[in-house]
Order: C-alpha cells, then structure tokens, then sequence
C-alpha cells in the first residue's frame, strides 16, 4: 500500500493526515467560483494592474474604483463590496485630492466620511522595513479590501523594471499584501514607447497578474478600458467613458463604446436627443435670433427627451439621455458649456 492508498482510507474513516499549510491533495480540494470586489472586473482576492500611457486617465479609472468601493456604490453598474481602501500614492497629494473631491461632489458625499486611506508620500515596497509597516495596519484595520499603488515606478525604490529579480521583489510584496490583508492588490502602472507591446518592464510583472486592464485614449475626452488579461474568468466587456468637467478636476462618466476609426452610427436614442436638441434650438432661434436661441439647457433637453422617449420609468429614461448626451458629444455632433448644450460641427 502506497502512501496516498493508506491517507485514502484514513481520510474516508474521518481521520485527519496533517500536510503543511500551502499543500493539499486532490480530494481535500473545493473549489469555488471566484469572487469579485467589482463585479467581473476586479478580483476580490489578487493582483491586478491597471496599464496605459502617460495622460490617458489610469489614475482616475483607479480612483473611480476605489472610491467606488470605499462607498460600497456601483461602478458604473457594476456592484462593489465595501471594505476601507489604502491608496498608496506616489505623485503628489494634491493632485489626488482635487480628483478625489470632485468625485465626491458628483456623488454628493463627504469624501471625510469615506474608509480611504491616504500616504503621504510613495511606500519603497521592495523595502522589508517598509512593506512591515504598511503590513501591520491589520492589526488596527482588518476590513482593507483594496490597495492601489500608483505607480509602480514610484513606489519600487528605484528598480530596475527590466531585471528579473528586481520585479520578482516588487511582486512578491504585492502577493504579501494580497494573502495579509486577503484583499485586491492593484498596481497603476506604464506601457513601454511602444503601447502595443504593453506593460513596461519584465514580463514576470503581466505573468504575475489574474487581471490586466487596458486604457486607451481616444481623442481628447474619451478613454476605454479594456480587459486584456482575466485568468480565471471571462474577460469584461470593454467600457468607455467621456472626461467631464467638475470642480477643479475631471469625472469619468460612462457612454457608448465605439472603434476608434469607426464610423459614426448613432443608435436609436442618440437619434432621438439629436433631434430633440435641434428642434429645441430652431424653436429657440425663431423666438430669440440666432445668437440666443442657438443654445438650450441641459433641463430642457432632458425634458424633451423624457417625454418622447419610450423607456418604461423616470430613471431609465434619465439614464438613456445621459449616455446618449455623452456619446453626442464625444463624437462632436453636440458642444457643451456649463450645461448649455448646441449643436456641433458634424452636425451643422
């Protein structure tokens, strides 16, 4: 009788054959669907990366997430659970505040009454020492469920993105975190001179990764975000959002995803605000002239829309004008200044 034929019998009469923690065999295994912190998107319990260019929106597409979390809000439809976020930032608080503060303003909450943490300054987390450190807020805050390092660079000491065992350091304290805190671990990180290529650096980082996220710019206000690693679940559907103005900073809301060189067909309810908004400005223009009557009002637009849309509720219909607003003006058939809306070059 081998060894596993005599832990066979033992285990079917109920008696326990101890093997180290990390080790198991096949029929003390159940396993389960994984779990999401954000619904098909970002594991509960993993190392995820969140990889672009410079200036295409990747700290404010982590944000979004975050906050969204901390609040226990959807993204973008999309359910979260709640749990306190460490957000270990390496560029400046300031920066990071005014984003903050705008997405609170935009969802009316008080960001000071929201679990999110906040470092002063980058963590080296190839440092023992340091890593301890941020390790050890356990004791005081078990319920952390999401840790976004932003970026990667800034919070690597120093290294060496293309050495092996320099990543392997800057990975290995991202896995520390994931299995402490049993938490979602997400690294902001940068593509390399060539973007299609993808991540920069050792190919160990992408190796390490159960979820990789994509952002591409498009044009000046849009950004998608596109799911181009998910190990141990189906991909995402790509999601795509429009900048908008809001305080001192920008929000991300969500439109229509679109090709970037594709042509522009609008579907039925970007027809129907289109043509909304150009009634609403000829009306406006016979009774005021060309100049006053050639810009309307968010409200009123809406207004309009609501009314001869079919949607079977007040919020469906709020939300079909919201996207369909969006797209009419990522694609420049409609301008906007502070929520006065005209039509655009594509369209007159």
């Amino acid at each position: 009788m081998n060894a596993f034929s005599s832990y066979a019998q033992q285990h079917d009469s109920g008696i326990s054959h101890q093997l180290p923690d990390n080790l198991n065999y096949l029929c003390d295994i159940n396993l389960e669907k994984p779990h999401f912190l954000i619904e098909g998107i970002l594991p509960r319990n993993g190392l995820s990366a969140i990889v672009g260019p410079s200036y295409c929106y990747k700290t404010f597409i982590a944000l979004d997430m975050a906050l969204s979390v901390a609040a226990c809000l959807p993204f973008h439809e999309m359910d979260t659970q709640q749990g306190t976020v460490i957000y270990v930032n390496g560029e400046g608080r300031y920066g990071i505040m005014t984003r903050i503060n705008a997405w609170c303003q935009s969802k009316s909450l008080d960001p000071k009454r929201l679990p999110f943490i906040l470092s002063k300054s980058p963590i080296n987390l190839r440092d023992p020492a340091e890593l301890a450190k941020l390790l050890d807020i356990y004791q005081n805050i078990p319920d952390v469920r999401l840790i976004v390092i932003d970026t990667l660079n800034r919070n690597a000491g120093g290294m060496n993105e293309n050495a092996p065992v320099d990543m392997a350091e800057f990975v290995n304290a991202c896995s520390s975190m994931v299995h402490h805190f049993d938490c979602a671990v997400c690294v902001i990180h940068h593509t390399g001179k060539d973007t299609s290529s993808g991540a920069r650096g050792h190919s160990s980082f992408y190796a390490a990764l159960d979820t990789e996220i994509s952002v591409k710019k498009l044009g000046d206000h849009d950004v998608q975000m596109i799911c181009s690693k998910q190990k141990d679940a189906p991909e995402f559907e790509t999601m795509q959002f429009i900048a908008v103005s809001t305080l001192d900073s920008i929000i991300l809301e969500k439109t229509e995803t679109r090709k970037a060189n594709s042509k522009n067909k609008l579907t039925a309810d970007q027809k129907l605000a289109l043509e909304c908004l150009q009634e609403l400005i000829e009306a406006n223009t016979a009774t005021n002239g060309d100049v006053a009557g050639k810009n309307v009002h968010l409200d009123k637009w809406r207004h309009e829309f609501k009314r001869r849309h079919t949607g079977d509720n007040d919020k469906s219909k709020n939300t079909a004008h919201q996207r369909a607003r969006n797209t009419l003006v990522s694609l420049k058939f409609v301008e906007v200044k502070d929520d006065f809306y005209s039509l655009g070059d594509k369209t007159t």
